[in-house]
């Protein structure tokens, strides 16, 4: 794994050679393993001093720099792919799960316009159609040869006219 220098010196990518300088002496008296006399204070020396030999010095700050940005760069991108590969990842198949209608292809969406199309238009036909026989039983009825079924289908008719319009507006 790629050393981060700048982290193990307490500092942003941005720090002067000063703030290089004053971390490296404070940290080095820290974790020097004289005054420290912990197990890890010597291998915390160690990486303390290579970071400031690396920051300190332009040509190989900027080596460190440029390979630092390229690591970052491939953190980054790896992190990505994952995103992109967990996001992606098909569901566990489910007995129960309905395909949405949303997700409907070309031929269906065509298919239920079609079918709107269609059933809209044999509502107009049923309505004209009962408008037609209301107007013949009401003539027929005003000529006085009407009989008294035809009476009884005139109210029929006209009851399912007025009921099937009611539902319709107020669908809409």
């Amino acid at each position: 794994m790629f050393p981060d220098y700048y982290k193990k010196l307490g500092l942003r990518k941005s720090a002067t050679k000063d703030e290089i300088k004053k971390s490296f002496r404070r940290l080095a008296l820290l974790y020097h393993p004289d005054k420290n006399k912990s197990p890890d204070a010597h291998e915390r020396f160690i990486v303390i001093n290579q970071a400031y030999l690396v920051l300190s010095n332009d040509d190989s700050r900027f080596s460190y720099d440029r390979e630092y940005d390229y690591h970052l760069q491939q953190i980054m991108e790896e992190r990505a792919r994952a995103k992109r590969a967990n996001d992606y990842k098909s569901p566990e198949p489910a007995e129960n799960i309905r395909p949405e209608k949303t997700n409907l292809g070309f031929a269906e969406m065509v298919f239920s316009r079609i079918s709107t199309i269609f059933w809209g238009a044999l509502k107009i036909a049923y309505t004209i159609f009962c408008i037609f026989i209301l107007l013949a039983l009401a003539l027929s009825i005003l000529s006085g040869k009407a009989h008294s079924y035809s009476l009884i289908f005139f109210c029929i008719m006209l009851l399912r006219f007025v009921l099937n319009n009611n539902k319709e507006s107020e669908e809409s």
